[in-house]
């Protein structure tokens, strides 16, 4: 057993076993101290070294502690007779308190004039704690309770000296009031060694005497020094008959008669009209009491507020008066402005406002910030602040309030109830700068640090745009951001294409499907929630999706209420759903509009770097293409057939860095799909993928059958976009492509085919990039045009068409009668679509040639060169549409008769062209047309004709052009029948560039002719 004292701790946790009998646990005991489990079991573990409770375990972990036995239930020791009769007879009767204490100070014995003095019962008392019991009954009944209990409880933590004091035990129920005369010391041997003895004399009687003593010396000295010490203050005298015995200057001033006009006279008399009835029951309850007596009142004789002060005496009172007018009036003032705080305090907006005395006493508590709080500002009201906080809140908020009544303001944040509130804490000041209360202000800003956080968490979250490399990254933050950290529900990216002008719906958050099933793709216009928002160009913010008139589905179709709709830019649209109406607040819009901002910051950040990066790919692309196309031109001059023409621009096109695979395909009429010619940098024929040129056909919708319908260049920038790709998507994506260019191949309106390229790279083909690959178009045809020429001049075999028109005036709404005999020998092409057709006509036919120049539109001009029968004419045709098809695909027409008004026309072709297309376009312009024959011939084996054939096939078309010309009007004839500006004229080219064309012909013809090489007609 431990011999030191119990702490008051200890003691405190001791006393909770006096309440019951039953055992406890460890959490029971916590709970009623108010500690925590560890505490509580520390504490409980030194009682059981004191030998004061018993302790044992239960179940796997538990203990139970109960008290153990009282000092009461102790053995009592065996004294002798004599000790006994000691005790009971002597000390028990005496007139003095006895305590006697063991080592614990636990009451060992009390004899009956403690239990008078203390209205005690020694059989409840005895083996009970000191401490406790000084807490619990006699600190209550002796004056000054805490000084008297300082100072005995202070010789138990240190038994080791004598203490001598008096105390004032006041009335009770049980005992009289009586001051005591307490001395104590320390039992150093025996039974009780370790322990305490006290004794309590009872003085008094002695203590009244003194009173009265002292009373007596204090009223003399009082009044003495209220004389000389107060002299600023008016000082009456007024003996037991209530007339005026004394009055100084201060107190004439006061009450304006001097102090001659009122000595002798009688109080009552002198201020009759002007004395309160107060002054009056003051001054009697004093003379009654024989107490001094302090009040406050309204003087009308003196016209102030006065503070006084009356001491009795058996000869009367002395009077003393003090102005307080100043101090009223600074009081009234300030009542006023507590009234103008309390009106302020009371509406408080968002927040609440409580003023603090010196007590930390809640004198005023208002404002509409108890909200979200589960008490309100009465249970502040009248309160001190340790009343109402808990232990852990106190210790936080009292410095800042003691600092506030001290001067000083103060700002800190608390969480109360999972709120987190802001104080403001301010000292509140009289006129004189004094410090009357402390105002504390506080708003809850749990929202605003929600929107803090969710800011910070928004900046780091958005850190990733700073790094994202492409728009789909950006996407995925975008969406991730919102979703997670906003803690969006429902939350969907729409990307913009601007070429199909459609919202494209490019990533959505995992819980968006309660917006609707799927997001469609939705134009940029009012047939849209989304498409109006993106065309305005401004957020907006629907409370209920289903009232807007944009609302593109059925309301049954979702369960989307509040919708937040945030352009960004020309990027695309963010769109963000709640089921409830109006389920977003202010502070989660402004920060998806600023997390849109962001992230349009950021596409065009890529946007940009991508555009370098592009520009530099496609410059390099240019330089690379520039290079192919020269390398395309010098490699087909040198080709003789179309199939070698295709290969090889297929080939040089795939082996560039630039592109990844092309290919050549052509239209079957029959199945009106596109078959492959010729292909290069990819395997097989592109199995499974079937393109039509059938417009009512999905199959023809993409960038290779609108070629085919529409003549021009379509190109794809990003396959992963292009809806156009949907019907073959699942075939092609394992090609690895990004963007591709669908060219046709054309001349002179005829479409040979359409030429396909590819390149893993997105928009490829746009710019400068695809004008260029554009001009593969024109080369390619002019050159399979050119070649199927050549194939036509220089084969044996050819196609013979031969057409009648009976009566060909009327056909053709020639009001003349035709006469006579016209011929169309030669038709010389001289370039966009214009022909120099040379041919005779006979003297009577000569006004026909000129009625069918005013009359046909592709007629434009006749120049007749020669008089005489017949008379040759030069004919200038502008898109004649049977001449201009034959010429295209490398035919010519033989010969067109018009022989007294009846039309024939002979038409060869090379067998390996498309003669239904010249057959339909005869029918076409002219459906009086009939076609008397179509036969498969041999030309003749004319060594001549060979010879010619074989002398002009290594001429340009230019200048093929220019030599046929020249020799068919006559340039070469002597006399010349036209110079060489009129033919240069005829042919629309300056005269220098018709003698330069003229003289290359001449130089290769004139090559072959004189070459060493020998001309073989077999």
């Amino acid at each position: 057993m431990k011999s030191e004292p119990l702490t008051n701790s200890l003691r405190e946790t001791l006393a909770i076993f006096d309440e019951s009998k039953e055992p406890w646990t460890t959490p029971e005991v916590a709970e009623s101290l108010g500690l925590g489990r560890r505490s509580t079991y520390a504490r409980l573990e030194r009682l059981v070294e004191h030998n004061k409770i018993k302790t044992k375990k239960v179940g796997a972990n538990a203990r139970v502690w109960w008290r153990s036995p009282t000092n009461a239930d102790k053995a009592v020791p065996d004294w002798s007779a004599a000790a006994e009769s000691l005790i009971d007879d002597v000390l028990g009767d005496v007139e003095v308190g006895i305590f006697v204490l063991d080592e614990n100070f636990d009451i060992a014995w009390i004899n009956g004039a403690t239990e008078r003095y203390f209205g005690l019962d020694r059989e409840q008392v005895v083996g009970r704690d000191k401490h406790q019991l000084i807490d619990e009954h006699i600190a209550r009944i002796v004056k000054d309770s805490g000084e008297f209990t300082e100072t005995v409880l202070a010789t138990y933590d240190d038994n080791t000296y004598t203490e001598h004091f008096e105390c004032h035990v006041v009335s009770g129920d049980k005992h009289e009031g009586r001051w005591l005369e307490h001395r104590s010391k320390p039992i150093k041997s025996g039974e009780y060694a370790g322990g305490r003895v006290e004794l309590y004399y009872d003085v008094t009687d002695l203590k009244q005497k003194e009173q009265q003593l002292e009373h007596q010396r204090t009223k003399l000295r009082s009044e003495l020094n209220e004389v000389f010490d107060r002299i600023n203050d008016a000082v009456c005298g007024l003996d037991g008959d209530w007339r005026f015995t004394y009055l100084n200057d201060r107190a004439e001033e006061l009450v304006g008669k001097t102090e001659k006009e009122l000595l002798g006279s009688h109080v009552w008399d002198a201020f009759s009209g002007d004395l309160h009835r107060s002054f009056i029951d003051y001054y009697e309850q004093a003379m009654e009491t024989q107490t001094p007596v302090t009040f406050e009142e309204y003087s009308d004789a003196a016209e102030a507020w006065l503070e006084v002060t009356a001491y009795s005496s058996k000869s009367g009172l002395s009077v003393y008066f003090r102005d307080i007018t100043e101090r009223k009036e600074r009081e009234r003032a300030l009542e006023e402005s507590e009234q103008r705080y309390r009106t302020l305090v009371e509406n408080f907006p968002n927040g609440a406002v409580a003023f603090l005395n010196h007590d930390l006493q809640h004198t005023i508590v208002g404002g509409q910030g108890f909200n979200n709080l589960d008490f309100n500002a009465n249970d502040l009201q009248n309160k001190r602040m340790q009343e109402v906080y808990s232990e852990d809140v106190s210790e936080i908020i009292e410095p800042h309030y003691r600092a506030a009544l001290d001067g000083t303001a103060n700002s800190f944040e608390l969480e109360v109830q999972g709120r987190t509130l802001e104080f403001r804490t301010i000292p509140l000041t009289t006129d004189d700068d004094d410090v009357f209360a402390a105002m504390a202000v506080s708003q809850d800003v749990t929202e605003r640090k929600q929107y803090e956080e969710r800011l910070q968490a928004l900046y780091t979250s958005s850190r990733g745009f700073l790094t994202a490399d492409t728009t789909p990254e950006i996407s995925q933050i975008l969406i991730e951001t919102a979703s997670d950290v906003l803690d969006l529900p429902g939350v969907v990216f729409y990307d913009y294409d601007a070429e199909r002008d459609r919202l494209v719906p490019e990533k959505t958050s995992r819980e968006a499907d309660f917006m609707r099933e799927e997001f469609p793709e939705v134009p940029s216009d009012d047939s849209s929630i989304t498409g109006s928002v993106f065309s305005s160009g401004d957020p907006q913010y629907y409370e209920n999706v289903l009232e807007s008139p944009n609302l593109q589905m059925s309301p049954d179709a979702t369960e989307m209420r509040a919708g937040l709709f945030v352009p960004l830019g020309t990027e695309g649209i963010l769109t963000a759903g709640s089921r409830d109406v109006d389920g977003f607040d202010s502070s989660i819009r402004q920060l998806l509009e600023l997390l849109a901002t962001n992230a349009e910051i950021a596409y065009k950040r890529v946007d940009s770097k991508q555009e370098l990066i592009h520009r530099n790919e496609q410059l390099t692309a240019l330089n690379s293409l520039n290079k192919v196309i020269q390398e395309i031109m010098d490699a087909v001059i040198n080709q003789s057939t179309r199939e070698e023409i295709e290969a090889t621009v297929c080939e040089h096109l795939a082996d560039s860095d630039s592109y990844l695979f092309a290919w050549i395909g052509d239209a079957d009429a029959a199945t009106q799909t596109v078959n492959m010619r010729a292909k290069a940098g990819v395997e097989g024929d592109l199995d499974g993928i079937t393109i039509s040129v059938d417009p009512d056909d999905d199959r023809s919708k993409g960038p290779i059958g609108r070629a085919f319908r529409t003549g021009e260049i379509q190109t794809s920038q990003d396959l992963d976009s292009d809806s156009r790709y949907d019907p073959w998507r699942d075939q092609i994506e394992s090609y690895g492509f990004r963007s591709s260019a669908a060219i046709p191949i054309i001349h002179e309106d005829t479409v040979y085919g359409v030429l396909s390229v590819y390149a893993e790279r997105p928009f490829a083909f746009d710019g400068h990039e695809g004008e260029l690959i554009a001009q593969l178009s024109e080369i390619i045809g002019h050159t399979i045009a050119a070649t199927e020429r050549k194939r036509a001049l220089m084969s044996d075999e050819l196609v013979e068409l031969e057409f009648r028109i009976q009566n060909v005036a009327a056909t053709l709404g020639i009001p003349a009668k035709m006469e006579g005999t016209i011929t169309l020998d030669n038709a010389v092409p001289i370039g966009d679509d214009e022909f120099l057709v040379y041919g005779t006509a006979t003297s009577d036919a000569i006004d026909t040639v000129t009625s069918l120049v005013e009359t046909l539109p592709h007629w434009n001009a006749v120049t007749f060169h020669s008089e005489g029968t017949p008379t040759s004419f030069e004919l200038k045709l502008t898109e004649p549409p049977i001449l201009s098809i034959v010429a295209s695909i490398g035919g010519n027409i033989k010969e067109v008769t018009i022989d007294d008004g009846n039309y024939q026309m002979t038409i060869h072709l090379a067998p390996s062209v498309d003669v239904h297309r010249v057959i339909d376009a005869v029918e076409k312009e002219y459906p009086q047309a009939e076609m008397i024959r179509r036969r498969q011939i041999t030309r003749s084996h004319d060594d001549s004709q060979r010879l010619f054939r074989h002398l002009v096939s290594d001429l340009t078309d230019r200048q093929h052009a220019t030599l046929d010309a020249a020799y068919h009007a006559g340039f070469f004839e002597w006399p010349r029948e036209t110079s060489g500006e009129d033919v240069a004229e005829s042919m629309g080219v300056a005269p220098p560039t018709f003698h330069q064309h003229l003289r290359k012909a001449e130089r290769k013809v004139f090559d072959l002719v004189f070459s060493t090489t020998t001309y073989s007609t077999e």
